[in-house]
């Protein structure tokens, strides 16, 4: 046998059939390995269906509120990936109550001309740019145009799925405090030679976590797509708390994008999904991932034609925006112990009630204010040690609009009348050196007192972990 197989190797035309033989081989694997990841996504396309079709028979507060949607996506020159998109819209069936606004940034293939077509088919606006405006720019120019009062945004680039929309809204409107809710993004067949192209059907996004690199010779907290590439599959369709999710697909009602001030415009084309989430987080909401929610997401498109050049000076740029107002939260919040999965712990606010100013004479260490101010600073290291966001507020500077679930409060020589909210856990903590026996009825007040002379920090947390 190894005779007849050495003669077919010497003969002149043996190496080119071999050679075609191979790649008929790889391309006969791959195929196959297609044929089954596609198979199985439809299973689960399946499954996520019924999951849905029964969330709907359980809840009816979205049938019978009917918030308007407004679906905001950002265009140029993406006709191919529009017409995905658009085509997906029509055919899929899912909640309907919604307005399309499509941002086009001065395109020049003929997106303008083929997305007007669509109108009267679906309620559709388009906003006509002649700049390439910048991702956070043109987001919140389309949210000052849009009526409803939630706001889907949602990348060109996409392909929707049945009663993907009705999903998302669920969650928002059922889960407590929910802020921004992301879906499951695959990629779909990728074409051979594409980026990526080895992961047809396979996981694109599952949440957003963070992890430690070095960028430039410095620590950098890095946020990336869990899940990857990855080809497992969904066994469980509940919503899962993440900190941040991609704007790829990402859903959150336009009070709470106006309340953290909407997207960071100091970003161009990076990070602004990121940095919204955590600003969402940052204000005591929880952001969530929706595993039924399956949207395949063309990601191997358009951003590979801008000039490398540019692309790495924009990078950059975004990178020391992100790093100069996250880097240090991240970091003492999430990776403290050295974990790359992200920690989802609460804000928490200590209030001074008698100190008027942070600006005061340090040298003066007998003040009283100044020891309750040493005393909070010691607090707040604690606390953050444990992964919580700890805001320090002076009594002049201290509001009810807070949106922490947890307000600690040092007790100076005035009353404080903590906020009335039965999501909130108001803690006062007494100081050794006050006049316990004066706060008989203002303790009433509040869910939980201790004194300092006999307390330790475990009790103080366990109270506060009893909120989360």
């Amino acid at each position: 046998m190894s005779l007849y197989r050495n003669l077919i190797k010497s003969l002149p035309f043996a190496s080119g059939i071999i050679r075609k033989y191979k790649v008929y081989k790889k391309q006969n694997v791959r195929k196959q390995m297609m044929e089954k990841r596609e198979q199985q996504v439809a299973e689960e396309l399946k499954r996520a269906a019924l999951w849905i079709e029964r969330h709907k028979e359980k809840s009816q507060i979205l049938y019978t509120s009917k918030p308007l949607v407004s679906m905001i996506v950002l265009n140029r020159n993406g006709t191919e990936h529009l017409n995905i998109l658009l085509k997906s819209l029509l055919e899929k069936t899912f909640y309907d109550n919604y307005e399309l606004i499509v941002v086009d940034n001065a395109s020049t293939d003929g997106s303008i001309e083929f997305l007007e077509s669509f109108v009267g088919k679906i309620n559709l606006h388009i906003i006509r740019n002649n700049e390439n405006m910048s991702f956070s720019k043109a987001n919140n120019l389309a949210v000052r145009e849009a009526s409803g009062e939630y706001l889907l945004f949602l990348n060109n680039d996409t392909e929707v799925t049945d009663g993907w929309l009705d999903e998302l809204l669920f969650i928002a409107m059922e889960k407590e405090k929910a802020g921004a809710i992301g879906a499951r993004l695959l990629y779909p067949e990728i074409p051979v030679g594409s980026t990526n192209q080895k992961k047809s059907y396979c996981i694109q996004h599952y949440g957003i976590g963070f992890r430690k690199v070095k960028r430039n010779g410095v620590d950098f907290v890095q946020p990336y797509n869990m899940e990857n590439g990855s080809d497992k599959l969904c066994k469980d369709f509940e919503a899962v708390r993440e900190m941040a999710v991609t704007a790829a697909v990402l859903l959150v009602s336009r009070q709470i994008f106006e309340e953290v001030g909407g997207y960071d415009e100091g970003y161009n084309y990076g990070y602004e999904d990121v940095d919204l989430c955590l600003k969402i987080h940052y204000a005591g909401y929880q952001n969530y991932l929706a595993p039924a929610v399956v949207v395949f997401h063309y990601e191997f498109g358009t951003q590979n034609k801008d000039d490398q050049k540019e692309v790495e000076e924009r990078r950059l740029h975004n990178m020391y925006v992100y790093q100069g107002k996250w880097q240090n939260y991240l970091q003492r919040k999430i990776l403290r112990e050295g974990k790359e999965a992200p920690l989802d712990k609460q804000k928490l606010d200590i209030c001074i009630a008698e100190l008027r100013d942070l600006e005061m004479d340090t040298d003066n260490a007998d003040t009283g204010g100044l020891k309750d101010y040493k005393y909070a600073l010691h607090l707040k290291d604690l606390l953050e040690e444990e992964g919580y966001s700890v805001e320090i507020r002076p009594y002049a500077k201290w509001s009810n609009d807070t949106t922490s679930l947890s307000v600690l409060v040092i007790r100076g020589d005035r009353p404080y009348y903590p906020k009335v909210d039965p999501q909130q856990k108001n803690i006062l903590i007494l100081r050794s050196d006050k006049e316990e026996s004066l706060l008989t009825d203002e303790a009433k007040r509040f869910d939980k007192v201790f004194v300092e002379s006999n307390y330790n920090i475990a009790d103080l947390l366990e109270t506060i972990k009893e909120s989360d």
